[in-house]
């Protein structure tokens, strides 16, 4: 499991297809959060001191990143996963789903229980007998979310059944939220983030499903 970044970074780079798909929902997040980030500043903390007006607009662009990029990586992210079986089996063997307004208003259900549960672990984060609790909340949260498309085309369809294949992998899950949190702040890699994300993501779930990868999940 320890190549799978790797592994991740060689099919996105080797690939132009895949380069190109996972650099549009970073972009696209990219410049939304800085337009979202630069409206808050101009329309609240305009004349406030930078000791404040510096950690808002921080908290401003994660909450919106938060918000947009799952958004932003719908498009996308059913080409993304087939790439990435493509490229470990040779062939697309979990195909995704029909696109339905249903699954549209999960994905924008979800983007805005994210959005909330980042400003409340935002506020954990300046408490601190709480603040141990709240970076594993946020890595969990952000793996869960990249998961959860493959967790579908698995057919675990509810909520229980979802929650049940994540929590068989808890301390997996954890790092590659943790990793991704941590990039999310590294100038340049942001921009890429969310595509790397779900090709890791991906490559992950499949090695679990076939580790030999010899095509049959």
């Amino acid at each position: 499991m320890i190549s799978v970044p790797f592994t991740a970074l060689k099919l996105m780079f080797s690939r132009p297809k895949v380069l190109a798909l996972a650099f549009f929902p970073g972009a696209l997040t990219f410049v939304a959060a800085t337009l979202i980030t630069y409206g808050v500043w101009q329309q609240w903390l305009s004349t406030s001191s930078l000791y404040l007006s510096l950690p808002a607009m921080m908290v401003a662009f994660l909450l919106s990143w938060l918000v947009v990029g799952k958004l932003s990586l719908l498009p996308v992210e059913d080409l993304l996963i087939d790439e990435c079986q493509r490229g470990l089996w040779g062939r697309v063997l979990l195909p995704g789903l029909p696109f339905s307004p249903a699954r549209l208003g999960r994905e924008i259900g979800y983007s805005l229980l994210v959005g909330v549960a980042g400003l409340l672990i935002v506020i954990l984060s300046f408490i601190p007998f709480l603040t141990p609790v709240s970076i594993p909340v946020a890595g969990w949260l952000s793996a869960y979310g990249f998961l959860a498309p493959l967790y579908e085309r698995k057919q675990a369809g509810s909520l229980e059944g979802r929650y049940a294949l994540f929590m068989e992998h808890a301390a997996s899950n954890l790092v590659l939220g943790l990793v991704l949190n941590l990039l999310l702040f590294v100038p340049v890699v942001n921009v890429f983030l969310l595509g790397y994300a779900q090709i890791l993501a991906t490559l992950l779930f499949l090695r679990r499903e076939n580790p030999s990868g010899s095509g049959t999940p």
